[in-house]
């Protein structure tokens, strides 16, 4: 038995606590209070969060893509012809200057915070990756070079873009990026 004063372990037989000396009162046998189910635990509270306004997303389909591919070459043309008319035509300014100049203008145009090309702007769409963020300079790289894959393919990788889902070409399909309406 334990003193309800000191809380000194005493033999069972004891009147009184052989610490404190005072007496001890033998316990009666009286019910044990019932027992209250605990309460469930609070609930979270909810914390202010921005809302976010998630729009459907549109992607861009064959026609439309071609349209701005047209206006791109349109560019690039007039950009690699006014250099080989400065330059005096040359074997370099006709094929080694227009593929670079053609690389830097879709991979830097593609990354940037447009994330298009004059022509894609022009026909309101944009080049995201998988989760519709900016792609980067690599990946817009990457893409740009896949799309010799989807020529070289006798153009099915252009094709593809009328038949997936979500209106991606060989070449979006090997960087992980979308085009898809502002």
């Amino acid at each position: 038995m334990f003193c309800p004063h000191c809380d000194h372990e005493n033999i069972d037989s004891a009147r009184y606590c052989a610490r404190c000396g005072k007496e001890l009162v033998a316990k009666t046998s009286t019910p044990p209070p019932p027992i209250t189910p605990e309460a469930p635990p609070p609930q979270p509270q909810a914390y202010a969060t921005q809302s976010v306004d998630i729009q459907p997303v549109e992607y861009a389909g064959f026609w439309l893509r071609f349209v701005a591919f047209l206006i791109d070459a349109i560019i690039l043309f007039a950009i690699d012809f006014a250099l080989t008319l400065i330059t005096f035509g040359g074997y370099f300014f006709m094929f080694g200057v227009p593929m670079l100049i053609s690389w830097l203008y879709y991979s830097l145009m593609e990354s940037s915070e447009k994330q298009a090309t004059l022509g894609k702007l022009a026909v309101g769409l944009a080049v995201t990756d998988i989760a519709h963020h900016r792609i980067s300079f690599a990946r817009a790289t990457g893409r740009h070079f896949a799309k010799w894959i989807s020529a070289v393919l006798l153009f099915i990788g252009y094709l593809m873009i009328g038949f997936t889902a979500k209106k991606q070409g060989l070449h979006d399909m090997l960087a992980d990026t979308l085009v898809v309406k502002r």
